[in-house]
């Protein structure tokens, strides 16, 4: 079940992954070029991050949209909200 599984993984990442979440469920997902408007990072540096938590599972694409990944939205916001970053 959903809730045996260990999802401290989660709190492990560096704090600007952690508000890239954030931002990620605030717009109910990116795109690229958004996440780097938002952001004001160079767009290699962005895509990086959201390549990273993609292949780490924790962020899908649907289309040419980044978003949290259905199956962890609930344990990010907790997370999130753990950090006061969401309340």
């Amino acid at each position: 079940a959903m809730e045996d599984l260990d999802f401290s993984f989660l709190s492990s990442l560096a704090g600007h992954k952690q508000f890239l979440l954030y931002e990620l469920l605030l717009h109910d997902g990116l795109r690229l070029t958004e996440a780097e408007s938002v952001f004001r990072q160079s767009p290699e540096t962005i895509k990086n991050e959201l390549m990273v938590l993609k292949d780490d599972g924790i962020v899908v694409m649907e289309g040419d949209v980044y978003a949290v990944n259905p199956l962890l939205y609930r344990q990010v916001v907790t997370l999130l909200q753990e950090k006061n970053i969401v309340h």
